[in-house]
């Protein structure tokens, strides 16, 4: 074993558990495993989800508790979650389009997308959510036309 293969093995290991919160985030917009409150964000319980302020003021962000590998990513980490949680919020998840997008069977770890560079990368997956979100505001606005009656 060389000093390279020790020190990935120990690294891979020392930060598996993080990667499980972070998992948990971008894939399921979810904290509630984070019970150390060790992940670089916390659910602010003073917001309601239906606040005009959801999306500023319902998570707050640690900056000195995000990890060094992942400070450049951490705002599309961020934006992930908050998409994920904004999804189930809205009760989209009643359509499919969750299960189908974020089902168990499809998720990559996170941890293959940090380890391993060949993996896509956040910026694409974020542009995913993004166009899946804007597939889900586009399919309403086509339902909801064609159950208005015309005036």
């Amino acid at each position: 074993v060389t000093l390279y293969e020790l020190t990935y093995r120990l690294f891979h290991k020392t930060v598996q558990p993080y990667l499980v919160l972070l998992d948990e985030w971008i894939f399921h917009g979810d904290l509630t495993n984070d019970v150390y409150h060790e992940f670089f964000l916390r659910h602010n319980k003073r917001v309601k989800k239906d606040s005009s302020y959801y999306w500023s003021d319902y998570y707050s962000f640690n900056e000195h508790a995000v990890p060094s590998f992942l400070k450049k990513i951490a705002p599309l980490i961020i934006d992930l979650g908050k998409s994920i949680h904004l999804i189930k919020h809205l009760e989209f998840q009643r359509s499919g389009m969750v299960q189908r997008h974020m089902s168990n069977d499809n998720k990559e770890s996170l941890g293959a997308y940090v380890l391993d560079l060949e993996r896509p990368t956040l910026s694409a997956a974020y542009l995913s959510t993004l166009k899946s979100l804007l597939n889900l505001k586009e399919d309403e606005d086509i339902t909801s036309a064609h159950s208005t009656p015309y005036h």
